[in-house]
């Protein structure tokens, strides 16, 4: 990797680029969530059971937030790379900005989830993973670089190792795993349950990994000589992921199964991965697609690349005012269209669920442009947090 440089804390477009793609697909699983209540999915999904247009709408947005959590790591190695930063103030950054994001998960992002105060269940999402990788993050900038390679290669590859052991609902044991690896409900009190969703161990492995490809990104790195290592850095996770799913040895607990004459299905299986937490399979497959993907955007811009770079620079808020756009509309809907006695309110098919992200997404603009012009004009405020 290059050393840093003393602009090396200067936006690289691609980055705003993939984080915004990364955001539409995001708001097209939201819209579904929100939206589309017909046929609900497991982890991994049924392939057997879903119509190949909602399953590959689901699993193309299955690249958002490991690309968000990646970006993140990158990201805090640009910042890192300020003049006159020192490393005491990179870290209080990072913790300052996690707890800042682990109190939005826990208030504003839950509220927009059920519109329901206090909610009877407390999801810990990716926000929350994104903040508290961030504190882990302020802690491992300290170790060497080497001791942060190996940190980072285990906490994605040999995580999977962990799958099977459990504990007793209760103890101090199954709280920890269920915070650091395995997906579970826990009851707090009668009333109220907290939901793991994003068991961090794999997260703050993918941040660190973001953090360690960030001199990649320095200025000082030519575009073209960027663009060679994230294309044979991003083919050599796809290889990798797809010798490893072929052989069905390790790195995901869902096992790949061929269907006898139907390719399409066989693909399906295939791809069809363990997000909760994210399998080592799922991770290389993800961070393959969006080391491509920053690749690809390294090149000229245009119309569709510079609508994708401004929401990509103000995605936090626009995670916020999304969440809120959509529940507010799907309640709306259900008023004006009141499903069966029994039944919720839901679009017709999956085309409908493309439109309203669409939708969402022009909706917002005016709204995104005018807060990245209130974070240009008070750079020091406390808007960088978000």
């Amino acid at each position: 990797m290059p050393s840093a440089s003393p602009d090396a804390s200067a936006r690289i477009h691609s980055i705003d680029i993939v984080r915004g793609l990364a955001i539409a697909l995001m708001t097209v699983d939201h819209a579904r969530e929100f939206f589309f209540k017909r046929i609900s999915l497991s982890d991994p999904m049924c392939v057997g059971c879903l119509p190949p247009e909602l399953f590959f709408t689901r699993w193309i947005t299955h690249f958002c937030a490991p690309t968000f959590v990646f970006l993140a790591g990158v990201s805090a190695y640009l910042y890192s790379q300020k003049p006159g930063l020192t490393q005491k103030e990179l870290c209080r950054f990072l913790i300052t900005r996690g707890f800042i994001l682990i109190l939005l998960e826990i208030t504003l992002i839950n509220v927009s989830w059920t519109f329901v105060i206090p909610p009877a269940t407390l999801y810990l999402q990716v926000i929350w993973a994104i903040g508290m990788s961030m504190i882990a993050l302020a802690g491992l900038v300290w170790l060497p670089r080497s001791i942060q390679i190996l940190i980072t290669v285990l906490l994605i590859a040999a995580h999977p190792l962990l799958d099977n052991i459990h504990f007793m609902a209760g103890t101090p044991q199954h709280l920890l795993c269920s915070i650091l690896h395995e997906r579970n409900l826990i009851p707090v009190t009668d009333t109220f349950k907290i939901r793991t969703s994003y068991p961090l161990i794999p997260w703050i492995g993918i941040m660190s990994a973001g953090f360690l490809t960030g001199p990649l990104f320095n200025k000082a790195v030519p575009a073209e000589q960027r663009k060679r290592w994230l294309l044979r850095g991003g083919a050599a996770l796809l290889l990798g992921f797809v010798l490893l799913r072929a052989g069905n040895v390790y790195g995901d607990a869902s096992h790949f199964i061929p269907v006898a004459g139907l390719p399409l299905q066989t693909l399906m299986s295939f791809v069809n991965l363990t997000k909760y937490p994210p399998s080592f399979l799922f991770t290389l497959m993800t961070l393959g697609g969006a080391s491509l993907a920053l690749a690809w955007f390294e090149g000229p811009r245009n119309g569709v690349t510079q609508l994708l770079l401004q929401f990509g620079r103000v995605s936090m808020f626009y995670y916020l005012l999304h969440l809120y756009l959509l529940h507010t509309a799907a309640f709306i809907a259900a008023l004006l269209w009141s499903p069966p006695a029994g039944q919720k309110f839901s679009v017709p098919d999956i085309a409908w669920v493309w439109g309203i992200a669409a939708a969402c997404l022009l909706l917002s603009y005016p709204l995104i442009q005018r807060y990245a012009a209130l974070k240009k004009q008070y750079p020091n405020s406390w808007l960088r947090y978000l």
